[in-house]
């Protein structure tokens, strides 16, 4: 998990469809460590769930279904593919996402 840094409390959301992620975006990791978004790329295929960890519902049966297609898949973590999830709820902290 990691988890975006900004420089306000409240950044709120501003769609950006169709937008890159700039590749020095920070973000935090569950151990509290920061993150380079462009230490996260490499040759390796990168899928990023936007979730929130309090989220009630939704966010649980996106990571549940993401990783039931990936295990019919046949494909292996690491070496074929990774996920992050990214939080998006500023309340969201390293320790939560360590749970």
């Amino acid at each position: 998990m990691v988890t975006p840094l900004s420089a306000e409390d409240n950044p709120g959301i501003i769609e950006k469809s169709g937008h890159l992620v700039a590749v020095n975006t920070v973000f935090l990791k569950e151990n509290g460590e920061k993150i380079e978004f462009k230490q996260l790329l490499n040759d390796t295929p990168l899928i990023i769930l936007p979730v929130y960890y309090s989220c009630p519902n939704v966010c649980n049966f996106l990571m549940g279904s993401v990783a039931s297609i990936i295990n019919e898949l046949g494909v292996r973590p690491i070496k074929d593919y990774r996920i992050i999830s990214v939080s998006f709820d500023k309340n969201d902290t390293p320790l939560i996402a360590k749970d």
